[in-house]
């Protein structure tokens, strides 16, 4: 039996088909043993850390002062600490983000300050503190919480 082209043609395109299925299978495969393996080793971990973790969490971690090296004692020194550098930068810079968005939206409107500040305000909100290596050191400064104050409607 002699084949004709359009039927040897599509032969080879069905083989073609059937390997290419064959090799995103293997593909598929392979990729998700790697995660699982990725995810095995990251659950180990978490387990290791969360187990040996909180056996050493006690209410003497919260209470006591840090004490020098080598001693027992908590962290009741830098809690505060964050806590009042929070509270300083809520107080500085919430007034700054209100007085500001407040300006914006009802006195600068075609003000080209308020291009500007706009301006400004858009770079600060395009890094933030999630985007940052010191991140936990950004809930303490005025710089993170102006953008989050200073939105104005882009109508005015």
């Amino acid at each position: 039996m002699i084949l004709s082209d359009d039927s040897m043609a599509e032969q080879i395109l069905e083989s073609r088909y059937r390997r290419r299925r064959r090799r995103n299978a293997t593909a598929t495969i392979l990729a998700l043993a790697a995660t699982m393996i990725g995810l095995g080793w990251l659950v180990l971990i978490l387990g290791a850390l969360l187990w040996q973790g909180f056996s050493g969490l006690s209410v003497a971690v919260f209470t006591e002062m840090t004490p020098p090296p080598g001693a027992a004692g908590g962290l009741l020194n830098p809690i505060v600490g964050s806590l009042i550098l929070t509270v300083i930068a809520v107080v500085i810079g919430t007034p700054i983000g209100i007085l500001a968005g407040t300006y914006m939206a009802e006195y600068g409107r075609h003000d080209p300050l308020t291009s500007v500040v706009r301006f400004i305000n858009d770079i600060l909100w395009s890094r933030r503190w999630a985007t940052s290596p010191e991140w936990p050191a950004a809930w303490h400064s005025p710089y993170w919480s102006y953008p989050l104050l200073c939105v104005p409607p882009r109508t005015c």
